[in-house]
């Protein structure tokens, strides 16, 4: 759920666009295989898979372990976390629920919340679904709200009840808390992502977790995804692999790393082929049957970016947020990014919608000591790629 590292991911969709223009053979899985261990092994990560979707197919590799002290070996068909991804899926909810005419991307904060309409700061008040997801709200940032809230850990932890029921709670306190947040700037929020969740259950009656099921998870065919991190209740048997730490040690399997409130933010675990579901729907706008999914107006306003570049200080390149999605402009065309992480583990995808393509990677593991790993490694695989295709 943590905020993707610009500076590192932009060499990735240069290299997918290239590989795909050079009109070589298709990577076959056993070359993939071949430089994901490489980049695995080069970065010092416990586990890594990818994926590499075109009009050619899918191919996955995976390599390495599931944990550091175990010999269980990572499967391609193994579910890792993948942090703020999910915000792609949130978004997608939304523009479901906009084809079923439950909302709108204009609906506000004041229509949805009207028993806390004339409580909630007066800059909410109009703040849209669209603000929301492209954060432009005025919603504060993970740091801005722990410095607005001392005791927001303890407030988190005090919590009861379903994940729907805390995100009702704590709606009062998130809709008055007075925070340097800007609608209209671009302010990258968790909480913002929060109240998505907390939208689509005041207008549908069900919880978040419930219509992410119905309206993207079963519709797209996505049986094995989970919410959190794999949990084992045998502690010395690793079947899915776990996350680890800076400082290399593996996450103990019951561990909860992100509060369910937040579960609308980034808080799911998948496979690569659960995962390739998803991003084929934004490929394609059809679901598992072949039915249209999504419309055309719909995936369009999807990976359509809001508002201006977005220039933040040490970074190379200028970018912009759509709705889950970072996009960007390489050789004229777009790409569609985004990564997830909680510390622990790291996810990373990279979507060339012109050329069908794709890259999907995940690791058990954000970073060995001081080094940011996966965003590297994935830019191993394809740089590998291409290198040798050459």
């Amino acid at each position: 759920m943590k905020k993707f590292l610009l500076p590192l991911i932009m060499l990735l969709p240069a290299l997918l666009i290239s590989a795909v223009r050079a009109a070589e053979p298709r990577v076959t899985q056993s070359e993939l295989a071949r430089f994901v261990g490489a980049a695995q092994r080069s970065q010092g990560v416990p586990g890594m898979a990818a994926g590499l979707m075109s009009p050619d197919g899918f191919v996955r590799a995976a390599s390495g372990i599931r944990a550091r002290g175990s010999a269980a070996k990572v499967e391609v068909t193994d579910k890792f976390f993948i942090g703020s991804c999910t915000k792609a899926m949130t978004s997608t909810l939304f523009a479901r629920l906009i084809q079923k005419g439950l909302v709108r991307w204009d609906t506000t904060l004041a229509e949805v919340f009207t028993e806390q309409a004339e409580t909630m700061l007066g800059e909410y008040r109009k703040v849209t679904v669209a603000e929301l997801a492209s954060h432009r709200g005025g919603v504060p940032t993970d740091e801005q709200l722990a410095a607005s809230i001392p005791d927001l850990n303890q407030l988190l932890a005090n919590l009861s009840g379903s994940a729907a029921e805390q995100r009702a709670s704590l709606l009062p306190t998130l809709l008055t808390v007075q925070t340097e947040a800007v609608r209209g700037d671009y302010n990258y929020s968790n909480a913002g992502y929060m109240l998505l969740g907390a939208i689509a259950e005041r207008v549908t009656g069900n919880s978040y977790e419930q219509l992410m099921r119905r309206e993207v998870f079963s519709p797209l065919g996505m049986t094995g995804v989970i919410v959190g991190h794999p949990q084992e209740k045998n502690p010395h048997r690793v079947t899915q692999p776990r996350g680890h730490g800076a400082d290399g040690i593996a996450l103990d399997p019951t561990a909860v790393t992100i509060p369910s409130i937040y579960n609308p933010a980034g808080n799911y675990s998948m496979s690569l082929g659960d995962w390739h579901k998803f991003i084929t729907a934004h490929l394609t706008g059809r679901d598992k049957q072949g039915n249209r999914y999504l419309s055309r107006t719909q995936l369009g306003k999807l990976h359509t970016p809001v508002g201006g570049d977005i220039d933040e200080s040490g970074t190379t390149v200028s970018y912009q947020y759509g709705f889950g999605w970072i996009i960007v402009k390489l050789d004229g065309m777009k790409v569609l990014t985004h990564d997830g992480s909680d510390g622990y583990s790291f996810a990373t995808v990279f979507i060339v919608p012109k050329l069908r393509t794709a890259l999907l990677q995940m690791t058990n593991q954000e970073a060995a000591g001081d080094r940011p790993i996966s965003s590297l490694a994935a830019g191993q695989v394809l740089g590998k790629v291409l290198r040798e295709k050459r």
